[in-house]
C-alpha cells in the first residue's frame, strides 16, 4: 500500500502485506521479506520472526500464512456420446488435484468446465457454481401443521425440530450442534423458509436427515436446498485461499452403476452410486422379482420371479436420485 491512508484490504499506510502459501520455514520466509523490503516500510501480519541484523540487533519481520478456505461446488454431468456415463469416479477427486485456485484466486465456471473435460472428454458440465456455504437456505413446501425433522451438520444431529417451535427455540436447537455455536437462523417454518448464516471455515452443508412434518391435509413436506451458488465467486480477503474437497463437489444426477445389467433369478450384485452429496440411500424401486437389497451398501439380491424388470434407486442426502435397470432371465 503506498498510499498515506489505510487501504481496502486494512494494509497500513506505506506498508506491505505478505501472504504465504507453502513448506518454507519462518527463518526463510522473514529473512526473504528482510531481503526485498525497502527501508522505512511496514508490514502487517500476525507472524512474526525476529532476523539478526549485521549490527547484532534484531529486526521483527511481520507477515500472514494463508488460510484455505473450503469450497462447495455443484453442476450437473451429461454424457456427451448418451452411451457412457460421465466418469464421476474420475472426475470428482481429480477436481481436488487439478482444479486448484491460487491464493486470493477466484473459482468460475469455464475454467471448472475445462478441468471437467481434461478428466474426462465425455462429460459436458451445466448449471455449475460455487458457494463457500456461510448462507444455507431450506424452503418447505407448504406450511406445516404437526410432525418434526432433525438437521445433520458434518455428522452431528440436532434436537428434534418440532413443527410450532418458535425461531429462538430452532436457533437454540441448531447451535447445540457441534460445528454450529455460532450458527443464526432466521424464517419460520410457518414462513416455510429457513436461513441459516454460519460463521469461519464451513466443513459440510446442513440437511434434513428425519423427517415427519406434514400439513393439515394431511400432506407430506419436503425440503428445497440453496447454498447460495454462483457462477463466478472471489474469497472475501486476500488471505484465502479456496480448497476443494472431493466430498464438496457436488454432482447430479449421480450416476448408479451397472446402470443396466441382466441377472438370473437369486443372482447377487452390489450397485455403487457416485456424485450426488453425502451417504446414499438404495431401494428398489420397481420389484416384480421380489428381490431384496441392502440400503446402506447397494448390494441386490434378485428375488425368484423370472422374466421380469426390477429398477434399482439411489438417493444422496440432499434428494439427489438415480437408478438402474436390472432385467431378469
Amino acid at each position: 500500500n503506498t498510499s498515506n491512508v489505510t487501504d481496502g484490504n486494512q494494509v497500513p499506510a506505506h506498508s506491505i502485506w505478505v501472504i504465504t502459501s507453502g513448506t518454507a520455514t519462518a527463518a526463510n520466509i522473514a529473512t526473504a521479506i528482510y531481503d526485498k523490503r525497502n527501508a522505512g516500510c511496514g508490514m502487517k501480519g500476525s507472524q512474526s520472526y525476529g532476523v539478526l541484523q549485521v549490527d547484532g540487533t534484531t529486526f521483527t519481520v511481520l507477515w500472514d500464512d494463508v488460510i484455505e478456505i473450503n469450497v462447495f461446488i455443484t453442476f450437473t454431468a451429461t454424457s456427451l456420446n448418451g452411451v457412457n456415463p460421465p466418469n464421476i469416479a474420475v472426475i470428482r477427486p481429480g477436481l481436488v488435484t487439478g482444479f486448484t485456485p491460487g491464493v486470493a484466486a477466484e473459482v468460475n465456471i469455464n475454467a471448472l468446465a475445462t478441468e471437467v473435460q481434461i478428466l474426462d472428454s465425455n462429460t459436458l458440465v451445466t448449471g455449475a457454481g460455487f458457494s463457500t456455504g456461510l448462507v444455507q437456505i431450506l424452503t418447505l413446501s407448504g406450511i406445516a401443521a404437526s410432525g418434526a425433522f432433525t438437521v445433520n451438520y458434518n455428522g452431528s444431529v440436532s434436537a428434534s425440530i418440532n413443527w410450532n417451535d418458535s425461531i429462538s427455540t430452532i436457533q437454540t436447537k441448531v447451535q447445540a450442534v457441534t460445528g454450529l455455536s455460532a450458527a443464526l437462523v432466521t424464517g419460520s417454518i410457518a414462513s416455510q423458509t429457513l436461513t441459516f448464516t454460519l460463521t469461519g471455515n464451513v466443513a459440510a452443508l446442513i440437511f434434513v436427515p428425519t423427517n415427519t412434518l406434514q400439513t393439515s391435509g394431511p400432506v407430506a413436506i419436503t425440503f428445497a436446498y440453496n447454498a447460495g451458488y454462483a457462477n463466478t465467486l472471489t474469497p472475501s480477503s486476500k488471505q484465502y485461499q479456496f480448497q476443494v474437497q472431493t466430498a464438496d463437489v457436488i454432482i447430479t444426477a449421480p450416476v448408479l452403476l451397472p446402470q443396466t445389467i441382466t441377472l438370473a433369478p437369486l443372482a447377487t450384485q452390489t450397485f455403487v452410486g457416485y456424485g450426488g452429496y453425502g451417504s446414499y440411500t438404495y431401494s428398489i424401486s420397481t420389484n416384480n422379482s421380489g428381490g431384496s437389497i441392502n440400503a446402506g451398501t447397494g448390494a441386490y439380491t434378485v428375488g425368484s420371479t423370472p422374466l421380469v424388470t426390477d429398477t434399482i434407486k439411489v438417493v444422496d442426502v440432499l434428494g439427489n436420485s438415480t437408478t438402474a435397470t436390472v432385467t431378469v432371465t
